[in-house]
């Protein structure tokens, strides 16, 4: 069929206008699609501004505070670098606390008036919570968590602090709240510390803290701690000579052989004579041997198990025998002094001279 000028005219013309009108509808619907996006972010950005502002109020609220211009950390050698690290600290309300995880420390070596609010904070046991985030270079979030006491903070910090602080641990030590904590922080603090207890351990006027006293020297194993608690054991309290006894044990070494098989042949006279055989047991002195088959012999029960016979035999030989076989590889069972004596005669000299085991 053909169509006339005028037909192609007027469809060409129809079809123009549509075309149009579809343009124009288009573009109604990009502009509008375009004004809903924007205005989608706006939204989007304006939440995340007062979320922001509610987190920094909650933190403020709450005692923690985020430091987002913590110095930059390295990784350990051979793994990545670390960026800068977002720090948050839960304080409980006060923001001294903060400073605790802030690097006191090493503040306090410098500057020696920070020393006593560092003791100060040995009796605060509100819990101090640090958390930091860092990112490495391929992009993992890792999360620290460290959640302490203040008097934990503050005993780190003095640690690291070490001889400046000494003075002011022997002055609390003496005459402040916190004695405790004081003396067995002087045990941690080095040589000056170690030497404060010493003279410390030698001074009537602090007797009631002797016990406190010992265990934190032994817990140095200095040497040079061994001959003032040996000497501790020739006190009249009970509970020091047990105290200077347990301690032996621990230090290990061999000049308390002596001393401790001298209270062990006291018995019933003086108490720490359990303690005395237990040490001699863990140090593997074997001039030992005979002196503990003796106290064995003389024991009757383990008042530790039958606290009923305690009247009767304050000293027990079961501390005697499992220091026995501790020193000599041998196992005669429960209640076999006869057994020992009857072993240590017949194998005195071969035992003695023998080499010492590897």
């Amino acid at each position: 069929m053909t169509m006339t000028n005028v037909e192609y005219k007027n469809r060409r013309g129809s079809s123009c206008y549509e075309n149009r009108e579809h343009s124009s509808l288009t573009l109604k619907h990009a502009k509008s699609a375009a004004v809903l996006s924007v205005a989608v972010l706006l939204s989007c950005l304006l939440a995340i501004s007062i979320g922001c502002s509610k987190r920094r109020g909650a933190d403020k609220t709450a005692g923690r505070t985020t430091d987002n211009n913590a110095p930059e950390t390295t990784a350990e050698p051979g793994g990545d670098a670390l960026p800068a690290e977002e720090v948050r600290i839960e304080y409980g309300g006060d923001p001294e606390r903060a400073e605790l995880a802030q690097g006191i420390g090493e503040k306090a070596k410098k500057d020696p008036s920070l020393i006593p609010k560092l003791i100060a904070r040995l009796s605060d046991h509100t819990t101090l919570t640090v958390e930091r985030k860092s990112q490495s270079a391929d992009g993992v979030v890792t999360t620290h968590v460290v959640s302490m006491p203040c008097s934990a903070w503050a005993q780190k910090a003095l640690v690291e602090v070490g001889a400046p602080a000494v003075p002011h641990l022997e002055r609390e030590m003496r005459e402040g709240k916190n004695q405790l904590a004081a003396i067995e922080l002087l045990a941690s603090v080095g040589d000056p510390g170690v030497q404060v207890l010493v003279s410390a351990l030698r001074d009537k006027t602090m007797q009631r803290h002797f016990e406190v006293i010992i265990e934190s020297l032994a817990s140095t194993k200095d040497p040079a701690v061994v001959e003032p608690i040996i000497a501790a054991l020739n006190t009249d309290n009970d509970h020091v000579r047990k105290a200077a006894a347990s301690a032996l044990c621990l230090v290990g070494d061999h000049r308390a052989v002596g001393p401790l098989i001298e209270v062990l042949g006291q018995l019933n006279d003086k108490g720490g004579s359990v303690e005395a055989a237990e040490a001699l047991g863990l140090i593997g002195d074997r001039s030992a041997v005979e002196p503990l088959i003796d106290a064995a012999e003389q024991g009757k029960v383990n008042t530790r198990v039958l606290p009923a016979f305690a009247a009767r035999a304050p000293f027990t030989s079961m501390e005697c025998i499992e220091a026995l076989e501790k020193l000599t590889g041998k196992d005669f069972g429960a209640f076999s002094e006869k057994a020992w004596r009857e072993w240590w005669n017949e194998n005195k000299e071969a035992f003695l001279s023998a080499p010492p085991s590897p």
